[in-house]
């Protein structure tokens, strides 16, 4: 299994760097949202889900569902190594809409049959932790006290 990608970014946007079907990731597609301006990106989603991982930045995200609208701003998020990271979950059959400038957020897409309500997951909702015991233990964070 190769799990090295080339990744040769686009300027502004989405850049895929991994292809459903083109690799040994059967049911993923991967990509990256970058941009260097004030802009917007969005899409319409329909037999897939899409979660989204704020990596740096912040901006104002927009889902539009059969139960209604979510409008929020998430982050701001230094980095990847400074604080946990916001996310979003859409549920296949939405659009959601990004609306800022200069943040960098990772895109992981999946074919979905299931009809769930869209999600904003915030810091203090995720949870990580260190399934190992090794010289690197104390970059992980965790709410456990060792």
């Amino acid at each position: 299994m190769n799990l090295l990608y080339e990744y040769n970014p686009q300027k502004d946007f989405y850049t895929s760097i991994v292809k459903r079907g083109e690799s040994d990731l059967k049911y993923i597609d991967f990509g990256l949202l970058k941009f260097s301006e004030t802009g917007s990106w969005g899409e319409t989603v329909t037999n897939e889900e899409v979660a989204l991982i704020l990596l740096r930045g912040e901006c104002e995200l927009k889902i539009t569902h059969d139960s209604g609208e979510i409008k929020q701003v998430i982050g701001p998020r230094p980095n990847v190594f400074r604080e946990k990271a916001y996310a979003a979950y859409i549920p296949k059959d939405s659009k959601y809409e990004i609306r800022a400038e200069g943040p960098e957020m990772a895109v992981c897409k999946a074919p979905s049959e299931l009809n769930a309500e869209p999600a904003i997951i915030t810091p203090e909702q995720v949870k990580v932790s260190c399934p190992f015991d090794n010289p690197f233990r104390k970059l992980c964070q965790t709410d456990k006290k060792s």
